[in-house]
């Protein structure tokens, strides 16, 4: 089924409940539930129609947690909104947000991803930041503490990461992040939950998991 209205898309995120998609012209429209503000139309009223994201211009990819909503923009830079009670934002705050928020400090990025209440951003010097929700240690900064800040994922490239629960593959999890190091093409893994919180970290080379 079509979404009415809508024209001139070049991508497209889904949250939870909502939707959002990447415009040529830069901007972006979502739809679907705004409970936290996740449509980005400075509204908390659902739309069963896609809505502009007000004020956003310049981005270049979208990517929607559970109830947030983050864009790289063309400068390097990141904004997102919708729901904040872990950080995920990203601008120093816990205060959910229904118009886009820069993310504090972000610079050289060059891809972003959200996670269920977390957001990662890859930069250009291939290492990452990530943001939000850090109870299964998602951040990758050593700690399971949430930060509504940009932190660096420690221990960048993967050739330096401590594998501490080797086995076949990575177990099910919940809440985890993935990376890509361009440099070794490789994929990592790291935190989440399963039951439990996991410290281990999984390296992919294009053909087995160790």
């Amino acid at each position: 089924m079509a979404v009415t209205g809508l024209t001139r898309a070049i991508a497209i995120a889904a949250g939870f409940d909502h939707s959002c998609a990447l415009l040529a012209t830069g901007t972006a429209k979502c739809w679907g539930d705004n409970f936290y503000g996740q449509l980005g139309n400075g509204t908390t009223t659902d739309s069963h129609l896609p809505v502009a994201v007000t004020g956003l211009t310049g981005a270049l990819a979208i990517s929607a947690g559970a109830d947030h909503s983050c864009a790289l923009l063309a400068t390097g830079t990141a904004r997102c909104w919708g729901d904040n009670a872990d950080g995920q934002l990203g601008n120093g705050t816990t205060t959910n947000s229904s118009t886009p928020v820069p993310v504090t400090g972000l610079t050289g990025a060059v891809a972003i991803s959200e996670g269920t209440y977390h957001s990662c951003a890859l930069l250009a010097n291939a290492s990452a930041d990530c943001w939000g929700d850090n109870g299964s240690g998602q951040l990758g900064n050593d700690t399971i503490v949430n930060s509504s800040t940009p932190v660096a994922v420690s221990g960048l490239p993967p050739t330096s990461w401590t594998q501490h629960f080797p086995a076949t593959s990575p177990p099910a999890r919940d809440g985890a992040t993935m990376a890509y190091d361009p440099a070794t093409a490789n994929i990592v893994l790291f935190g989440g939950y399963g039951g439990s919180y996991l410290s281990d970290t999984w390296t992919w080379n294009g053909t087995t998991w160790t």
